[in-house]
């Protein structure tokens, strides 16, 4: 850790405690995730590449379940690194299934812009009795508005057979990104997902990551006195004075009706 700065210090000491700790107790007492006090440190650290690759100890092939316990895509600051991890997270998601499913990494994919990944991944699919549906649909210009029309149906009708991460990966196809995340917090119920798909697809200053942010994080974190997911959300809304001012509160001052959000 001499190469690192402070903050990256403290938040791999964190991360090596996490798995140390989950690798010993029993299953129920198991963290999901890191603490948002614990990822405030990587949050404003500057050797953010070295945290990456100290995770890498850890985690043989990161998929989103190991993005989300580090809480990554709420810290990492480069857009490129951002990209690079979402795609790797996508890869790995797929490669890690015996069957090959192209399903579990579409949403990604679409995130990141890539249909044409997601094409050929069911080009390869020969076991899948959806391949031939897929492979003639996505052969399509999602950038018409009649095949974005197209997108949304199936978006709607795989809402109703509760295949939610695959109705949000339509609404990305459809150019609905509101749409998606909206399914993402309200049927799949991760915020963090969310946050992810909103920044690689339309950036830290886009519209909808801000709504997510002011709408539900936040209101989120008055729900569960958490001052520590505030102020990421603050710093991420570019509001540094809030950000820091929310560290500095009691945590009883973020309940609803003292919250001052």
């Amino acid at each position: 850790r001499d190469s690192v700065d402070e903050n990256a210090a403290r938040y791999m000491i964190f991360l090596k405690n996490f798995y140390f700790l989950n690798s010993i107790v029993d299953d129920a007492k198991k963290q999901d995730t890191l603490s948002f006090r614990d990822m405030n440190w990587a949050r404003h650290s500057q050797s953010q590449d070295a945290i990456i690759e100290f995770a890498g100890n850890f985690i043989e092939r990161m998929v989103w379940s190991d993005a989300r316990a580090l809480g990554i895509f709420l810290w990492l600051d480069k857009a490129d690194t951002l990209r690079q991890q979402m795609e790797k997270i996508a890869r790995n998601t797929y490669l890690d299934q015996e069957d090959k499913d192209p399903i579990s990494s579409t949403l990604l994919y679409f995130a990141l812009g890539k249909k044409s990944v997601v094409h050929t991944l069911w080009r390869s699919a020969n076991h899948h009795k959806e391949q031939r549906a897929m492979l003639q649909f996505l052969a399509n210009d999602f950038k018409e508005a009649r095949w974005q029309t197209a997108a949304s149906k199936n978006a709607f009708a795989l809402l109703g057979k509760q295949r939610y991460e695959y109705a949000a990966a339509f609404f990305l196809l459809a150019g609905k990104l509101r749409d998606a995340t909206n399914v993402l917090l309200k049927h799949v119920k991760d915020f963090q997902l969310a946050i992810a798909v909103c920044r690689v697809y339309e950036g830290d200053k886009g519209p909808v990551l801000r709504e997510i942010l002011n709408n539900h994080v936040l209101p989120l974190a008055c729900r569960t006195g958490d001052r520590w997911l505030a102020s990421m959300a603050f710093w991420m809304l570019d509001k540094t004075d809030e950000a820091v001012a929310a560290t500095m509160v009691s945590a009883n001052l973020y309940r609803p009706r003292t919250c001052p959000i």
